[in-house]
């Protein structure tokens, strides 16, 4: 995708010769919006930091009880009237976990709201027809994606100097925000550096989240039997009112560190799995460091490869009834459930988490987010089914992008529990 928007392409669209590069066309891609991220000596660093904010054991317990107060209060406000926009409410909740995570509490006490407004509106400006052919041109679509940057880049920069000037005694905040600042590396760092470097996670953390996390959802209304086996592992046997969301985490999450993601919660883990494999159609596009023969095809060094998980987890050779939203397929063979099991192995079975140095640093937290928070706190409360009025659910591949939304909002009716 990166290649067919790159001014590079719009030049060999027109003029096609000897010396036009398919790989140049590819990674010319990145200038225009060198502003929504880091590409200096920095970036290493910052990925180092993000990947000890999201996976070190103590930050996830210190995260857990933010996330979860979040989340409630989320779902409470959205289900007032008894129907929700279902992606509607998974990019509310999962900008809003992304700003627990990368800036702390008191950031998302002043701006929560206004945040989600503004990653929306960055994203779909982003993927507009005219932002693609024509970046950095004044066209309406740049000209407001530029004002919600700008004005997400003051917010977060008042944030850093407020906290570069806080004394001793102030409460140490846990979030990524504030690892940045302890780094000896990173004081020589702007503002606008690392407001940069905030949006591309920002960018990076909502859209496959909320999208992972909302066609789950309207699988689960859509097949209640599903819903009720979900629903009697991600809530403990206890009342509503003494339901202890943070037991459900330490199962899943011990303080030792052990990790347990795929064991914990067979059923809720099999469900995402099969989201991932109907809807997730990420292209993961390589260049090839050497001449290789692969399946009777001969790949010479330096060409580009791209490898298609949504061709594979739609191929019937690998699973039976592709086309059907059956979890169970994912569970261990032994299982009495189990009607189907792929042919594939880990860890491709979940291609939208990514695969090997480019694999995603935040599915701990995502996974953590959806079935120790998310699940839990929506199915102990209501019972969600489809709207009657609801008309076929479409994905849209070309509105976002990464990860597929649906065409049309999806409704789902809440009845208390």
């Amino acid at each position: 995708m990166h290649f067919f928007i790159s001014p590079a392409y719009q030049l060999a669209f027109f003029r096609l010769d000897d010396k036009f590069s398919l790989d140049q066309a590819f990674y010319d891609r990145c200038p225009p919006f060198k502003i929504q991220g880091m590409t200096d000596k920095y970036s290493k660093l910052f990925l180092k930091l993000t990947a000890t904010a999201l996976n070190q054991p103590k930050m996830l317990h210190a995260y857990h009880p933010l996330m979860t107060d979040v989340v409630s209060a989320t779902i409470m406000e959205f289900t007032q009237s008894g129907t929700l926009d279902v992606f509607e409410l998974t990019s509310s909740i999962a900008v809003k976990i992304a700003i627990v995570w990368i800036l702390g509490k008191q950031f998302y006490k002043a701006h929560a709201d206004d945040m989600v407004q503004l990653i929306l509106q960055i994203e779909k400006d982003i993927a507009s027809p005219l932002n693609s052919f024509f970046p950095g041109w004044p066209h309406p679509p740049c000209i407001r994606m530029q004002k919600a940057i700008e004005t997400m880049f003051k917010w977060v920069s008042h944030e850093i100097k407020l906290r570069r000037m806080v004394n001793a005694n102030a409460p140490v905040q846990c979030d990524l925000l504030q690892l940045l600042l302890n780094c000896h590396e990173c004081n020589v760092l702007l503002e606008a550096d690392i407001s940069r470097f905030m949006l591309t996670l920002f960018l990076a953390a909502h859209t496959n989240t909320a999208a992972n996390m909302g066609w789950t959802i309207y699988e689960l209304a859509k097949h209640t039997h599903l819903q009720q086996r979900v629903r009697a592992e991600v809530v403990p046997t206890q009342t509503t009112e003494s339901l202890d969301s943070d037991s459900t985490f330490t199962d899943f999450y011990p303080s030792s560190g052990t990790r347990n993601l795929e064991s914990h919660m067979p059923i809720t883990t099999a469900c995402i799995k099969e989201t991932g494999r109907l809807y997730m159609k990420l292209l993961l596009l390589r260049k090839s460091l050497c001449d290789a023969q692969f399946g009777g095809y001969k790949i010479l060094k330096g060409e580009l490869i791209c490898i298609s998980p949504g061709c594979v987890a739609l191929d019937s050779k690998l699973f039976e009834y592709p086309n059907v939203y059956n979890p169970d397929r994912w569970l261990p063979s032994n299982h009495k459930s189990t009607t189907s099991k792929p042919k594939i192995i880990p860890p491709m079975n979940m291609p939208q988490f990514g695969i090997g140095k480019h694999h995603c640093l935040g599915e701990r937290v995502v996974l953590m987010a959806i079935k120790t928070i998310v699940l839990p706190e929506l199915l102990r409360r209501f019972e969600c089914t489809l709207d009657s009025n609801e008309q076929i659910v479409i994905p849209d591949y070309f509105g976002s992008i990464s990860s597929p939304f649906p065409k049309h909002p999806i409704r789902i009716k809440v009845v208390p529990i």
